[in-house]
């Protein structure tokens, strides 16, 4: 897009494909792993993924919480489980 609104703004045009984001580790030794690793600048805040639609951006999601070391898992933007 030309004009993105975040660092990174992957996007489908609609024309029939997914936007999708692919990681693949073709080894098969022990320590061949596939990581996606979410890092925090401060132990007061926040790693969220938001699972949302054209009517509401952010309706699921997961989030842990590193001021209380707690992972939230919420849906229809409620807290369902907290651990």
């Amino acid at each position: 897009t030309g004009s993105p609104s975040y660092i990174l703004d992957i996007r489908e045009d609609g024309g029939g494909g997914s936007a999708r984001i692919n990681l693949v580790n073709t080894g098969s030794a022990t320590n061949d792993d596939t990581i996606l690793s979410f890092l925090s600048g401060s132990n007061n805040n926040e790693n969220i993924i938001f699972f949302g639609d054209s009517d509401d951006n952010n309706v699921g999601q997961i989030r842990y919480d590193h001021a209380s070391d707690s992972m939230e898992f919420l849906t229809n933007t409620s807290e369902r489980i907290k651990i």
